[in-house]
Order: structure tokens, then sequence, then C-alpha cells
């Protein structure tokens, strides 16, 4: 079965980077801020896990730090290793130097290294308990839960009785919570993931991260009311928080219930008027859910507020996707890609923009942007690599690369996570190589989707094709 989400399903560990390489000065950088306070955490669901770092003043330890991350670069690795666990020795609220060795060794993709790093940490630091944390978070990473489950609960009980330094005390038992709220939150075993994040709660109170996942855990367990007033705790004291409407919005949205879902969207468009951030996110809402009204309406209310923010550009973009007003789109998002290459969004509403341009000759111009955005999102188990790799193998199609077209598309369909847009790529690529019933299948899961999507029209006209 091929199910249309857009959630992004990776979770990687915080210790590693994704980044294609790692230069000297990159890893000093790294040594430095990991040594003087990182503070590893489990991201909220499914989003990817980075350092949160949390101390960045002066230390005694840097120029030492400096100099054994300089010997790692090096390659001399037993040395590197040596003068990490001599620093940890002389200060000893830094993490111990096997954990500071196996952080680096991670992040210079170095795997094997920082695995006999972390062997070694079982052993000759079993009493500290980032290094149970450390383990279950690469456990977390391969999907072993029960493993994960077991070590973040070493890990907790480390970190209760730990006593060397308050501060990692309280960030390692963070981390624990954190990790064991999210094997519950996968297994779907709502009560344990409360108590968890609850824990994480009493620890740091004005940390933003676990309420929202709090309050899903409420919803989860039919306590909405509760799950509403915990969203309205932290808009408290996060004004950058979603509007209590909007969250609860979502929601909505997570179990279906898209009446509700978008009851509270329109409750946000009026009590929330002049919040930017909450009008976007109603109309992204309603994009996603076909709400042509309600998402114009927010439109206007955000370019009301902002119209020059990139955010509400790109909404007016999609609107004109929306509207096959393919010109319009073009323009708005090739301003938005000449402003901020890097920007995901702008650059691929400019592939598929020029892509549904009546003119062929901008075809080739989305092929060159497009295998730009694919080189450098190459993981199709993330969000953002199947979006990338979907409009890469879109724009092969369109210059008559069937062959490629197809691999391309392969590649993404495989990891059985679509959302409508990439099923319906998927599903032309498929029968344009005459294989029409793996297109059919592609297909039908893909119109059976609530999500709004801007060729759902060409959609039914070419399941009316492969039945007739």
């Amino acid at each position: 079965m091929i199910h249309t989400l857009e959630a992004d399903t990776t979770i990687l560990p915080n210790i590693i980077l994704r980044f294609p390489a790692m230069h000297r000065s990159i890893l000093l950088t790294l040594a430095l801020s990991l040594a003087l306070g990182s503070v590893p955490r489990v991201a909220a669901n499914d989003d990817a896990l980075v350092p949160d770092n949390v101390a960045r003043q002066a230390h005694p330890a840097t120029a030492d730090v400096q100099k054994a991350a300089a010997a790692f670069a090096q390659g001399k690795h037993e040395e590197a290793l040596q003068q990490f666990i001599e620093i940890h020795n002389r200060h000893p609220d830094l993490s111990p130097g096997e954990l500071l060795f196996a952080q680096i060794a991670f992040q210079a993709k170095q795997v094997g290294v920082a695995k006999v790093a972390l062997e070694k940490a079982a052993v000759t630091q079993a009493d500290d308990p980032e290094t149970w944390n450390m383990l279950a978070a690469l456990a977390l990473a391969d999907g072993r839960l029960a493993e994960t489950e077991m070590l973040f609960q070493r890990g907790l009980t480390a970190a209760e009785q730990y006593t060397a330094n308050d501060q990692r005390k309280t960030a390692q038992a963070i981390q624990a919570h954190a990790g064991l709220a999210t094997v519950y939150e996968k297994r779907s075993q709502w009560n344990s993931a409360k108590e968890n994040l609850r824990d994480w709660i009493s620890l740091d109170p004005r940390d933003t991260k676990p309420w929202p996942r709090l309050a899903v855990a409420f919803f989860k367990l039919g306590q909405e009311s509760t799950a509403r007033e915990t969203l309205q705790n932290l808009r408290s004291f996060s004004p950058n928080a979603d509007p209590v409407d909007v969250a609860m919005g979502k929601l909505y949205q997570s179990v279906g219930r898209r009446q509700d879902a978008t009851d509270a969207m329109q409750t946000a468009l009026e009590t929330d008027r002049e919040n930017l951030i909450a009008q976007v996110e109603i109309a992204r809402y309603a994009m996603d859910a076909g709400e042509q009204d309600l998402m114009r309406r927010a439109i206007d209310q955000a370019v009301s507020l902002d119209g020059d923010q990139p955010a509400v550009r790109y909404l007016q973009g999609m609107a004109a996707r929306f509207d096959r007003d393919s010109v319009s789109a073009v323009d708005i998002f090739s301003q938005l890609h000449r402003e901020d290459p890097s920007n995901f969004e702008a650059s691929n509403g400019l592939i598929l923009s020029l892509l549904s341009s009546e003119e062929s000759d901008q075809h080739p111009l989305a092929l060159k942007h497009a295998e730009v955005l694919y080189q450098s999102n190459t993981n199709v188990k993330t969000g953002r690599g199947r979006v990338a790799a979907s409009s890469y193998a879109w724009a092969l199609l369109k210059n008559n690369d069937l062959a490629n077209a197809e691999a391309v598309m392969t590649s993404v369909v495989k990891t059985r996570v679509l959302s409508a847009e990439i099923g319906y790529f998927a599903a032309e690529i498929f029968a344009a190589v005459g294989k029409q019933d793996l297109s059919r299948t592609v297909l039908k899961a893909t119109l059976a989707s609530p999500q709004s999507f801007v060729d759902r029209p060409a959609a039914e006209r070419l399941m009316s094709r492969l039945d007739s």
C-alpha cells in the first residue's frame, strides 16, 4: 500500500551531520560546540535531530579542545582520543573524552571509528548517562525501538544517579525523557509518552519543544480540552508558537476530522487576524485541504500584514499555480529564487511552474534547476529528498528522458511515502513507459487522498484514460 503522507519519517541521531564533507575549520568549531555544552536531544516526532548548543561562552579548555580536534582532523585518532580523555579529567563539567571523540567521528562520517569509541565508553563511562543516550539515539535511528527504550531507560537511571555536574545531569535526563517519549509516540502508547513529556517539562518548563507533543498526547487520549489548555500554556510564554486554534486545527487534520479542522482554522482566521504566522499556517492548511476560499482569504490577510515576506509571496505563487497562471507563478518563484537560491520551496515552485508553462522552451531550464535541487537533496527517505527527486523525474519526463525519469521516480515510490502531487507525477511517468497497472495503482491511492494538489484535474483525466 502506498501512503499519501508528507511528513518526513527519517530520524537521525544528533551526532550525525547532514553535510557531504568535513573541513578542518568546521571540525574545530564543532569540537568546541560539543565540548563546551552541547546538549543532545531527541527532536519532536520525526524532525531530524541536531545539536542544541547551549553554552557558547569561552571555556578554559578551549585551546586544548582545538588541539585535540586538530589531531583528529589529521587522522591521529589515538592521540586525539587520549587528549579528549585528559581534557575531561581536567574539566569534568565537559562530556567524557570517549564521547566527545565519538561525536566528532560521527560528524566526520567515520562511523566505524565512532562506534568503537562508544563501545569503549560503555565500559569506561558506564556511569555517565550520555553514553547510554548516545547509544539509544543510534538504535532509534535504526528503528530498533525495544533496544532504544532499554538504553534510554538506562540513561535515565544513570542521570538520576549522576552527581558530577548539575547542568549535565539535567540535560541528560531531558534527553532520556525526550527519547522515551519518542518511542512511546511511535508505538501510540500515549499515556507513557505523556508522563515522559511531563517529566521533561518539569525539568525545563520554558523549553518549547515538549509542549506541543504533550498536547498531541492529550488529544490522542481523547482529552481535547486538556490539549487546548496545554497549547494555551505554551502560548503564554512563547508568542511565536502556533495560535491555539491553528494548532487544534492541525490536530483535527491529523486524524481526518476535516470539518473540525476547517472550523478551527476559520475561527483562527478571525481571532488571529493580526498574526502573520497564523494567516500563513491557515493558508497552508487550506491549500492542502482544497479549501480554496479560505486559502485566498488567508493569503489576502497575510499580504495586508506583510506582503514582502517570502512565506507570503510563496503562497501567492502557489495560488497562481492553482489558478493555472504559470506566468505569474514563474515570476514570483523566480524572484524568490534570485533572492535566496537556497530556499527549497521557492526552487521547487519555480521548477514546477516552468514545467507547467505552455512554452516548451521553459522545460530545459526547469530541468537544470531540478537537477541542482536533486543533487542537493539526494536522500529520498526525507521529505525534501522525495520532493526533489520527484520534481527531477517530472522534469526528465517533460524533456523526453523517459528512462531516467522512471529510474528516479522508482526510487521515490519504493519509500512508500508519497504526497498526492508526487503520486500523480509517478502515475504519469509509469503510464508513459507502458506500466499501466503500476500507474493505475499509484493513481488510485493518489486520488483517494484528501490532499489537494494543483494537477488533480489532470490526474482525474489520466485515470479516465487508464480505465478506458
